[in-house]
């Protein structure tokens, strides 16, 4: 079956992913996306059907032992690649920032971004990493409580890469 061009935009794939239970040290921020560490071994790939087509993640996430200032990016173009964030505002700590003050020691959220500026060619797969910090050095925990043995909180958290083909 043939795809066809969509009149306006829609969504023409989508590529489920996982983001693993694990536990990631980041070192201080220092608003230095440098201090960004990957979120375990993750990486999500999407070839491109359309030219000009934009990306959507689509990415759940909770974390154990946030203190502060908690960000979250994906890099384009595989561990060397750009940090998302910094293409779109390099004033910004994360595509996912929380600047609480109240030390909260969970955080829970859903990340939504559309990689606009993609650049590739039809046939090539753009691949994708999710990249994690804080603002004070610590070790954060991805899916699970640190030590209590609540079996019921070891989980990955599904997330989605869609293809939006526009016009």
């Amino acid at each position: 079956m043939a795809l066809h061009a969509p009149g306006a935009h829609n969504v023409v794939q989508c590529v489920k992913f996982t983001l693993p239970q694990t536990t990631v040290s980041v070192p201080a921020y220092g608003n230095s996306s440098g201090q960004y560490r990957q979120w375990g071994s993750v990486t999500v790939n999407i070839t491109p059907k359309f030219a000009n087509s934009h990306i959507r993640i689509i990415q759940h996430c909770t974390t154990h032992n946030v203190s502060s200032h908690g960000y979250l990016s994906w890099k384009r173009g595989g561990t060397g690649g750009t940090l998302l964030h910094t293409e779109a505002n390099s004033a910004s700590d994360g595509l996912y920032c929380n600047h609480g003050t109240d030390n909260a020691d969970y955080e829970s959220s859903v990340v939504v971004w559309e990689d606009g500026n993609a650049s590739y060619s039809l046939g090539n797969t753009l691949t994708y990493v999710p990249y994690v910090g804080m603002w004070s050095a610590t070790t954060l925990y991805f899916g699970s409580y640190s030590s209590n043995g609540n079996a019921e909180t070891r989980q990955g958290f599904h997330g989605y890469l869609e293809e939006i083909a526009y016009a």
